[in-house]
């Protein structure tokens, strides 16, 4: 790994230690390689974990890091938190803290060997107890903690939409409720508040379609659609195919 990474924000950066972490970094590339996995982000069968693969190096893109537990098995990811960057690639382990609005993108993936990527959405009470218990020995490569990300209502804003995401609002309603600007609101919102609102609903929606405990009509209104029109089409628009068919291309490949 380069010697220049970072830390910012509320996020840590680990580095695997040790013959065992190669061992078991080894092993979980093998389970991934056998599942084919296709490109982008592929939830799992198993609640809150994701594999994500990119065969070729991504466009920078924009969203919320949410509190997760990364796990990078092969390729190389940079990500940016306001000024800062971090560097993380096979072996490195990433935790979030908190929500942060943040940018990312895969920097080292090819054809024969793809960028591949393994997230548990977790508490960090939960990763700390996963990583005590399975007796992981991690090595902390930097720490610097910054306010910056957290400041000016952003977290706030970020805290409201994950609590409220089924109701409807305006920016300018948010604004207010964090005493921010409308301006400083869309500045310090990389993705925009009403599409990360969108994608945590659709998140949200695909988990117990995963499970098979909801049909997509239920799904959607749970989450907030009042058209299962318009849900359809922005789920097609997001996940590259509508409900239905995610959802059983998913159950196949895993």
């Amino acid at each position: 790994m380069s010697e220049n990474k970072q830390a910012g924000g509320a996020a840590i950066a680990f580095e695997v230690a040790g013959s065992s972490g190669l061992n078991l970094l080894d092993q979980l590339l093998l389970m991934v390689d056998r599942r084919a996995f296709p490109e982008g982000r592929n939830p799992t069968i198993i609640p809150f974990l994701s594999i994500y693969k990119h065969s070729r190096p991504t466009m920078l893109t924009q969203s919320v890091l949410a509190p997760s537990f990364c796990l990078i098995l092969q390729g190389t990811k940079k990500l940016y938190l306001g000024e800062e960057i971090i560097y993380y690639g096979a072996g490195d382990y990433l935790a979030s803290l908190i929500d942060m609005s943040a940018s990312g993108q895969t920097v080292s993936a090819q054809e024969k060997s793809p960028y591949i990527g393994l997230r548990i959405d977790l508490s960090m009470q939960e990763i700390a107890s996963v990583i005590m218990e399975a007796g992981i020995h991690v090595k902390l490569k930097n720490k610097k903690w910054s306010r910056a990300q957290q400041s000016e209502g952003i977290g706030k804003a970020i805290t409201w939409i994950r609590e409220n995401y089924t109701h409807s609002f305006t920016v300018a309603e948010l604004a207010k409720m964090c005493n921010m600007s409308v301006s400083g609101l869309h500045h310090k919102f990389n993705m925009g508040p009403l599409q990360y609102q969108k994608s945590l609903r659709l998140q949200e929606a695909r988990r117990p379609m995963l499970s098979g405990a909801t049909d997509a009509t239920t799904a959607a209104r749970e989450v907030g659609y009042e058209s299962p029109t318009q849900f359809n089409r922005e789920y097609r628009r997001v996940f590259g195919l509508p409900p239905l068919k995610d959802i059983h291309e998913i159950r196949n490949n895993t």
